[in-house]
């Protein structure tokens, strides 16, 4: 409503004080309000291909995530085949001789140890991880 009246106070006084015919303001508005919707239709259309290229961007992210849990998953799998595999062997896992060696540091025997590895990482093999563990602390002085 603001608008259409300061539109006609626009019309009337550039007309430099002559009464301007009713019909003028009427086109002018008609004008202004033409301008306004070609402006609002430009802005709607970028808004589009805004909203398009934000989908895109969208999906890209989505499908990064997609691969990157693959891969956490593939070296989730990677690491849990390492803890079941045998002592001493390139994939054996660290926390597994860790566990072995604290236990072997607290005063547990070989024995309670291989049952704790086997029970803890799957490890029904452990002669060569304990071997090498308990063989350290007999090193010792």
């Amino acid at each position: 409503m603001r608008l259409v009246s300061s539109a006609v106070e626009h019309a009337t006084s550039s007309a430099g004080g002559e009464s301007p015919s009713p019909v003028d303001p009427i086109q002018r508005l008609l004008e202004e309000a033409g301008r306004v919707t070609d402006e609002l239709a430009t802005l709607g259309d970028s808004l589009a291909a805004q909203s398009d290229v934000a989908k895109r961007e969208a999906q890209k992210l989505i499908d990064a995530i997609g691969e990157a849990t693959a891969r956490i998953e593939a070296l989730a799998g990677e690491r849990e085949n390492e803890s079941t595999s045998p002592a001493g062997r390139p994939g054996s896992s660290d926390g597994a001789r860790l566990l072995a060696t604290q236990l072997m540091v607290n005063g547990s025997s070989r024995e309670e140890a291989e049952t704790q590895l086997r029970s803890e990482f799957g490890i029904e093999h452990a002669t060569e991880m304990l071997d090498q563990v308990f063989a350290s602390q007999q090193d010792r002085p």
